[in-house]
Protein backbone atom coordinates (compact mmCIF):
# COMPACT_ATOMS: atom_id res chain seq x y z
CA UNK A 1 0.00 0.00 0.00
CA UNK A 2 3.29 2.01 0.75
CA UNK A 3 4.17 2.05 -2.77
CA UNK A 4 1.17 2.69 -4.65
CA UNK A 5 0.83 6.01 -1.96
CA UNK A 6 4.21 6.89 -2.84
CA UNK A 7 3.97 6.28 -6.65
CA UNK A 8 0.68 6.78 -7.31
CA UNK A 9 1.03 6.43 -11.61
CA UNK A 10 3.28 4.04 -11.21
CA UNK A 11 0.91 1.01 -12.62
CA UNK A 12 3.29 -1.59 -11.67
CA UNK A 13 2.21 -0.93 -7.69
CA UNK A 14 -1.52 -1.11 -8.69
CA UNK A 15 -1.90 -4.96 -8.70
CA UNK A 16 -0.39 -7.49 -6.26
CA UNK A 17 0.18 -10.86 -7.89
CA UNK A 18 -1.23 -13.48 -5.38
CA UNK A 19 1.58 -16.34 -6.08
CA UNK A 20 4.25 -13.52 -5.02
CA UNK A 21 6.68 -15.17 -2.22
CA UNK A 22 6.49 -11.28 -0.48
CA UNK A 23 2.86 -11.40 -0.67
CA UNK A 24 2.55 -15.30 0.54
CA UNK A 25 4.82 -14.39 3.76
CA UNK A 26 4.00 -11.09 5.10
CA UNK A 27 0.76 -10.42 3.89
CA UNK A 28 -1.36 -13.36 2.24
CA UNK A 29 -2.00 -15.54 5.37
CA UNK A 30 -3.07 -12.33 7.40
CA UNK A 31 -6.59 -12.35 9.08
CA UNK A 32 -9.54 -10.38 7.29
CA UNK A 33 -6.19 -9.32 4.36
CA UNK A 34 -9.00 -10.47 1.08
CA UNK A 35 -11.94 -7.93 2.60
CA UNK A 36 -9.58 -5.48 3.60
CA UNK A 37 -8.17 -5.38 -0.04
CA UNK A 38 -11.83 -5.33 -1.62
CA UNK A 39 -12.56 -2.66 0.89
CA UNK A 40 -9.97 -0.67 -0.40
CA UNK A 41 -10.85 -0.90 -4.08
CA UNK A 42 -8.91 -4.13 -5.48
CA UNK A 43 -10.35 -6.74 -7.18
CA UNK A 44 -9.82 -10.09 -7.83
CA UNK A 45 -8.44 -10.86 -12.08
CA UNK A 46 -6.91 -13.56 -13.79
CA UNK A 47 -4.29 -11.61 -15.71
CA UNK A 48 -2.05 -13.49 -18.74
CA UNK A 49 1.70 -13.82 -17.59
CA UNK A 50 4.78 -13.57 -19.82
CA UNK A 51 4.21 -17.58 -21.32
CA UNK A 52 0.24 -16.33 -21.61
CA UNK A 53 -1.10 -18.68 -18.63
CA UNK A 54 -3.40 -16.80 -16.79
CA UNK A 55 -1.99 -15.56 -12.82
CA UNK A 56 -4.38 -14.64 -10.17
CA UNK A 57 -4.00 -10.61 -8.98
CA UNK A 58 -5.25 -7.88 -6.91
CA UNK A 59 -5.52 -5.05 -8.79
CA UNK A 60 -6.36 -1.41 -8.02
CA UNK A 61 -9.89 -0.49 -9.52
CA UNK A 62 -9.62 3.32 -8.94
CA UNK A 63 -6.46 5.11 -8.94
CA UNK A 64 -7.64 8.36 -8.66
CA UNK A 65 -5.74 10.37 -6.40
CA UNK A 66 -8.72 11.07 -4.26
CA UNK A 67 -9.00 6.97 -3.80
CA UNK A 68 -5.20 7.12 -2.95
CA UNK A 69 -5.04 9.82 -0.49
CA UNK A 70 -8.16 7.52 1.36
CA UNK A 71 -6.53 4.45 0.70
CA UNK A 72 -3.47 6.12 2.45
CA UNK A 73 -5.14 7.49 5.64
CA UNK A 74 -7.22 4.60 6.54
CA UNK A 75 -3.86 2.44 6.01
CA UNK A 76 -2.32 4.35 8.48
CA UNK A 77 -5.11 4.48 10.76
CA UNK A 78 -6.00 0.82 10.64
CA UNK A 79 -2.50 -0.34 10.78
CA UNK A 80 -2.19 1.82 14.36
CA UNK A 81 -4.66 0.16 15.71
CA UNK A 82 -4.13 -3.38 14.46
CA UNK A 83 -0.29 -3.34 16.08
CA UNK A 84 -0.72 -1.39 18.80
CA UNK A 85 -3.64 -3.63 19.74
CA UNK A 86 -2.85 -6.98 18.36
CA UNK A 87 -6.21 -7.25 16.15
CA UNK A 88 -6.64 -9.19 12.40
CA UNK A 89 -6.74 -6.79 9.58
CA UNK A 90 -9.70 -4.70 9.66
CA UNK A 91 -11.91 -4.72 6.36
CA UNK A 92 -14.12 -1.91 7.05
CA UNK A 93 -13.37 1.59 5.45
CA UNK A 94 -15.82 3.52 6.23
Amino acid sequence: MDNIVQNPAEEKYHKIRINNKVYQERVGQLEGVQQFLQAAGFQLKSIPNAQQEPEDFWVLSNSQPEHIEYISVKVSFYSKIRFNYRLPIIAEFT
